[in-house]
């Protein structure tokens, strides 16, 4: 006990104790562990003018410098120390300068204390009796400095009470930070809770699935996009460059279409660019997909709360786009029974169906266009469901474009054929006007079923109600005979038909199929596809006016092959082809036959 006989000698043991009672019960005020280790390293500095002063941490096996006041020349720089090459003795008692040399040398960590150059020091524990873990205080001088015995005891003492204030302040700490933890979780939930209620909103009170999107891109700050079944962009709203970023997009989900489609995962990963992700969530209701949502995101930055969000949002655009198809479906149960009563010949109400027009925004009272329009599949490459599956989709696709287009366009089937009830506005050129409509049908279907030919047929204008009914007709026989022309048109306006127009009055008489029988039967019923040769080649033959070298360009044939199919169309219909008037009955007849869809008539 000698050793301590002078610590501090100017410094009575009683100023020793009340400075470390005064410590320890300022501890008692202070919020956190770091505030009151800080405290009382200041405390010690200021107290007893050392020249280092520092809290080293034991943390399992390991000895390491919490926080520390003054400068060091080498002694941090050993750290982390390990606590096999400590004596324990060292750890859990006071120790001074004035200790026997041989034991300071027997540990690294007093060691240390001698290599720095302090010439006094002292340490003490922060430690409870029984804790295993505690914290150790040393105090340093570089010059020598009087020490005092009787604080060792103190320092002991008020080591195990330091300790216990540091427990109060930690357990302080965690429930603030429990209460903190507590208090952030309610304003996430609360947060959450308001999204919730946006999203919803929106889907109850939108008819779209933009400010969905929009809503759901402000929630997460990040780009989201919607896309159909087909991968198809619905709606998107992007934090940045958009149509360059959204292309590169597109191409990368068609690259992956197959791995997308098939694996059962509702989330996946794709990247695109060098340094781009993008997230892929189903949209789906029961076994029935709706479509996908991507996001633009990091997959490793994406946390719990943005994808809590997202999986709401997941659920809010199958309710929007079940409630589109309800309301779809209904619209349309109520559309075609309008269209069925205003295409019919005699109309029984008219008071009605003016009531039922204005519900669809159709003036029955100013020029109308009927168009009707096919769309022409080879069903023989594809699965006979998939196609109709796929033409159900691109008529939805169709109906939605047409709108954007111009909102004053009535789209509607009937009789399974599509059909458009479209103002006719003498401002505009109506010509160019349908051929921008067929454009944008063409558009869309292009971009779903590749190679598909699409023919619309167009009436003259309606004065009256009574004339949808004539107009439909015609917009009919406009498209069958567009259909059958051996041009590379597409589009026949019913006022540009010449005499076909006239002919368009005549009924579907005996008279009139006995005489397409008696033209154009035996080149139908000759052998199996030679006939079919043979009636191609005479249509041909009489669009170019009975010129060769232009039939056989045309038909890619020789001239004399067109010569030997000339000669044995003359053996079958027994006529001459030079004669005028037998070319005019057969003009007749193939004109009859694409107006009133004759085929297979040597069935009948």
């Amino acid at each position: 006990m000698d050793k301590w006989k002078s610590i501090w000698g100017q410094n009575s043991i009683d100023d020793i104790d009340i400075h470390l009672r005064n410590t320890a019960r300022h501890l008692h005020k202070l919020e956190t562990v770091d505030e009151a280790l800080r405290f009382l390293l200041e405390s010690f500095w200021d107290e007893f003018a050392c020249d280092y002063v520092a809290i080293i941490e034991k943390s399992e096996d390991v000895l390491g410098i919490r926080t520390r006041r003054g400068d060091s020349q080498s002694f941090e720089k050993k750290f982390p120390l390990s606590c096999s090459s400590c004596l324990e003795c060292c750890l859990s008692k006071p120790h001074c300068s004035m200790d026997d040399i041989e034991v300071w040398k027997s540990c690294d960590l007093l060691r240390e204390f001698e290599n720095e150059g302090f010439v006094t020091w002292f340490t003490f524990p922060i430690k409870e009796s029984d804790s295993t873990s505690f914290d150790v205080c040393l105090v340093g001088y570089r010059e020598e400095a009087p020490l005092n015995l009787q604080a060792e005891k103190s320092f002991r003492e008020y080591g195990k009470d330091f300790a216990i204030v540091m427990e109060i302040v930690r357990n302080k700490e965690k429930e603030k930070q429990k209460l903190r933890a507590e208090l952030e979780d309610k304003n996430r939930l609360e947060k959450r809770m308001i999204h919730y209620k946006e999203l919803v909103t929106q889907a109850l009170v939108g008819d779209g699935y933009f400010e969905i999107t929009k809503t759901l891109s402000h929630l997460i700050g990040k780009t989201v996009i919607l896309f159909d079944r087909f991968l198809h962009p619905l709606s998107s709203f992007f934090i940045g460059e958009r149509n360059e970023e959204l292309e590169q997009i597109i191409s990368q989900l068609h690259a992956n279409r197959w791995k997308i489609e098939h694996i059962p995962d509702r989330e996946q990963w794709l990247q695109y660019g060098e340094d781009n992700q993008l997230g892929i969530w189903k949209v789906d209701c029961g076994s029935e997909l709706f479509g996908y949502v991507g996001v633009k995101a990091s997959k490793q930055k994406f946390d719990l709360e943005k994808r809590m969000t997202l999986n709401y949002a997941l659920d809010v655009y199958a309710i929007q786009i079940k409630k589109q198809k309800l309301v779809a479906d209904a619209k349309e149960q109520v559309n075609d029974g309008f269209i069925h009563q205003l295409f019919l010949e005699k109309i029984e109400d008219k008071v009605k169906m003016i009531e039922h027009a204005n519900l669809f925004n159709l003036n029955l009272f100013q020029p109308n266009r009927i168009g009707v329009f096919s769309i022409e599949c080879n069903q023989s490459d594809e699965d006979l469901q998939l196609v109709k599956f796929k033409m159900t989709w691109i008529w939805e696709r169709i109906r939605t474009t047409l709108q954007l287009f111009d909102r004053n366009i009535i789209t509607t089937q009937k009789e399974e054929r599509y059909v458009l009830i479209v103002p006719d506005q003498k401002e505009k050129d109506s010509n160019l006007y349908w051929e921008l409509i067929y454009q944008q049908i063409r558009d869309v279907v292009s971009s779903i079923m590749p190679g598909i030919e699409i023919f619309l047929g167009i009436s003259s204008c309606t004065k009256t109600m009574d004339d949808f009914h004539v107009c439909y007709r015609q917009a009919i026989q406009a498209l069958k005979i567009v259909k059958n022309c051996i041009s590379n048109k597409r589009i026949q306006n019913f006022d540009d038909l010449g005499s076909l127009s006239i002919l368009f009055d005549f009924k579907e008489s005996f008279a009139v199929k006995l005489f397409i029988k008696k033209y154009l039967d035996p080149l139908l019923t000759y052998g199996n596809e030679k006939g079919k040769d043979l009636f191609d080649t005479l249509r041909v033959y009489l669009a170019m006016n009975g010129r060769l070298k232009e039939t056989a360009e045309y038909l890619f044939i020789h001239r004399s092959s067109l010569k030997y199919r000339l000669e044995k169309i003359t053996d079958l219909l027994q006529l001459d082809l030079d004669d005028p008037e037998e070319r005019f009955n057969l003009m007749l007849a193939f004109k009859l036959y694409d107006l009133f869809e004759y085929r297979n008539i040597h069935h009948e």
